[in-house]
Parts: C-alpha cells; sequence; structure tokens
C-alpha cells in the first residue's frame, strides 16, 4: 500500500500527525503536515510505501480536505 500526501493542499490542522504519529509529523512552524520517512515525487507530493494500520486510515480520513491519499498496490 501507498500513502501520498499532497503538502500543498495540506491546511495544517495537525489531525493526521495527531492520530498516526508513526507516519506525520507537523513541520515545526505547524503549517503544514509532513510525511515520514517520504519521497518527494512531485511538487510537495510525498509518498511512501506503508502496511495498512487503522491509524493510518484514521489520520487519513481526519483530514478536512482530503490531501492524504491511500493506494493499493
Amino acid at each position: 500500500m501507498k500513502v501520498i500526501l499532497e503538502q500543498k493542499k495540506c491546511i495544517g490542522c495537525g489531525a493526521c500527525s495527531a492520530l498516526d504519529p508513526k507516519n506525520f509529523k507537523m513541520k515545526d512552524d505547524n503549517s503544514k503536515a509532513d510525511l515520514l520517512d517520504s519521497e518527494e515525487t512531485d511538487e510537495l507530493v510525498f509518498e511512501k510505501e506503508v502496511e495498512y494500520t487503522n491509524d493510518l486510515q484514521d489520520g487519513t480520513d481526519s483530514c478536512p480536505v482530503q490531501c492524504i491519499i491511500l493506494k493499493k498496490d
């Protein structure tokens, strides 16, 4: 499974990092979420391979602007 963060759409609410701190962290200035240990594949688009967890699903579902995407391989 792959998780994708479209950081340019992020509004910095912090819900993803609160629910899934294993995969998400707020930037030091709390303006945007970071996808931990990810690779930038496009301008401000980050992705990484992950194993599905309920925390990952909760973090993804909590995003009010839907800038986090889960894709099955």
